[in-house]
């Protein structure tokens, strides 16, 4: 539940593994069975409408229903969302983490909000927060590095005007 002042608008980019999740146009994600120690994510890019209310009435509520272990009734749980605003370089590593993948993910479908990030701003940001200890991490870096290296070499840009009277306009 998105406070409509405080959040000008949204777009879920990623939750999980659920490919309908991500087609839905409802702002309501449906989770499936979560064991004891398990968590999920999901990633909203947020356009802010008043910040000023924001940082006083937070972004809106996470609503919850879950089931107990050896519970017979379900239980609803709501949770503020908070403005706690960080910059991405100093958020802990795990958000840096699912930010990257998030990003590595735009950047391969090529959408608009990545055209501007370059692949090295990437394997920086990711080198930034894995754990040599954890292989996933360490590959997820690796399988950057190797989409940056199968990448066309950037062009620098022409100036319009050169470019129009090359092409004879």
């Amino acid at each position: 539940n998105l406070n409509p002042a405080a959040v000008h608008s949204y777009k879920l980019l990623g939750y999980e593994n659920r490919r309908g999740a991500l087609q839905s146009e409802q702002p309501m994600l449906v989770g499936g069975d979560i064991g004891s120690g398990f968590s999920i994510n999901a990633v909203f890019e947020i356009a802010s409408g008043d910040t000023a209310l924001a940082k006083i009435n937070g972004l809106g509520s996470l609503s919850m229903q879950y089931m107990p272990a050896g519970a017979s009734m379900v239980q609803k749980d709501s949770l503020p969302l908070q403005w706690n605003y960080l910059p991405l370089r100093q958020s802990p590593p795990a958000t840096r983490l699912i930010a990257a993948l998030t990003l590595f993910g735009q950047m391969l479908r090529k959408e608009e909000a990545t055209s501007h990030m370059r692949y090295d701003d990437l394997i920086s940001l990711v080198q930034s927060a894995a754990d040599a200890t954890q292989w996933q991490q360490v590959q997820l870096a690796q399988l950057i590095q190797k989409a940056a290296s199968l990448q066309p070499p950037q062009q620098p840009e022409r100036s319009k005007k050169r470019h129009k009277k090359r092409a004879g306009l």
